[in-house]
């Protein structure tokens, strides 16, 4: 078996294969030509030159040249149109993140002093400084508050036993002297 290509049991590498492989063709298709899209003949019964193809094949390196340019042209313009497209993206994120930021301040601060509203107002209602409050409600104040409440009756104030009379002047009695204040505070 021959390991050399065979066209209609032909061997193109024979001496003559060529030949004989044409003879065959041209039996089997006779004298046709082959037509373009018109349906004439491509060459138009014109002889080529070969100076005449050689500036085809200029023309058209020249044409192959211009439209590579071009198309370098647009990669780097579309380049430049992607990274400024990205780097507004980026601004816009940017001013988005901005402005979701100032806006949680902004309800941070609302309920802060809302918040320090409620102290105020719950401080006066339970007759308690507003700065011993603890609570992030309104509440939560009120509950502080009640708790707080007992430790500031009145009853509760630690008394002035040996701290004078009321409406007597402190210039009549004599001074006391740190002894005395100690032996006072102890009676009590």
């Amino acid at each position: 078996m021959s390991k050399t290509p065979a066209h209609h049991g032909i061997d193109l590498f024979a001496p003559g294969g060529l030949t004989e492989l044409f003879a065959f063709h041209r039996a089997t298709f006779g004298d046709a030509v082959m037509e373009g899209d018109d349906g004439g003949d491509t060459d138009k019964g014109k002889d080529t030159t070969v100076a005449e193809l050689l500036a085809e094949v200029d023309k058209w390196k020249s044409l192959a040249r211009k439209n590579e340019d071009r198309a370098k042209e647009n990669a780097d313009k579309a380049k430049r149109f992607d990274a400024l497209e990205e780097a507004n993206k980026s601004d816009l994120d940017k001013e988005k993140a901005r402005a979701d930021a100032a806006e949680k301040a902004l309800a941070d601060r609302d309920t802060q002093d809302a918040v320090t509203k409620d102290r105020d107002d719950v401080a006066k209602e339970f007759g308690i400084d507003a700065a011993l409050l603890r609570g992030a409600s309104r509440e939560e104040l009120e509950d502080h508050a009640k708790a707080l409440q007992p430790l500031f009756k009145k009853d509760n104030a630690p008394g002035s036993v040996g701290a004078g009379d009321a409406g007597s002047s402190v210039h009549d009695k004599e001074e006391l002297s740190a002894d005395d204040v100690v032996a006072a505070a102890v009676k009590r």
